[in-house]
């Protein structure tokens, strides 16, 4: 097993929720260039507004969009869980235990002291991510929780 990549799964909702905000700052960047062209003639300190809220609307569409590449990545040593620009690397040998909470689709993976993830996967991937991480990790106890939710 070298490396095995999961794309997180999120809801259509929240794809449509991700593509109009994207869309929003996006436009607020347009809108504030075309300021910054109308206004340039009048000096940089008029522009100087209009140029901040472009780069603002810039990142918050950026921010807003970086969902949609997100993803799990197992390799032979770390769990690396990847949301739009920010990473985090779980050591594999921290990793104490996995419980799926069947009847809310959820799908935890416990590590270190007292810290834990919420793995956002499609509930057909979570057996094809706890068989690899199990195999990567074979003191990884895996529970399936059919009846309670998570605290």
């Amino acid at each position: 097993l070298n490396m095995v990549k999961f794309n997180v799964t999120l809801n259509a909702y929240y794809y449509l929720l991700i593509s109009l905000g994207a869309v929003i700052g996006l436009a607020g960047v347009g809108l504030n260039i075309y300021n910054v062209i109308a206004y340039a003639e009048q000096g940089f300190l008029k522009i100087l507004p209009y140029i901040l809220l472009a780069l603002v609307s810039l990142v918050i569409a950026v921010i807003i969009f970086s969902p949609i590449k997100s993803y799990y990545k197992l390799t032979e040593e770390y769990f690396i869980c990847a949301f739009g620009l920010f990473k985090n690397k779980i050591d594999i040998k921290s990793i104490s235990e996995i419980i799926s909470f069947q009847k809310e689709n959820k799908l935890i993976v416990y590590y270190g002291e007292n810290k834990y993830i919420n793995v956002l996967l499609a509930p057909d991937k979570f057996s094809d991510f706890t068989s690899s991480l199990i195999k990567l990790n074979t003191q990884i106890s895996y529970s399936l929780n059919i009846t309670s939710k998570n605290n």
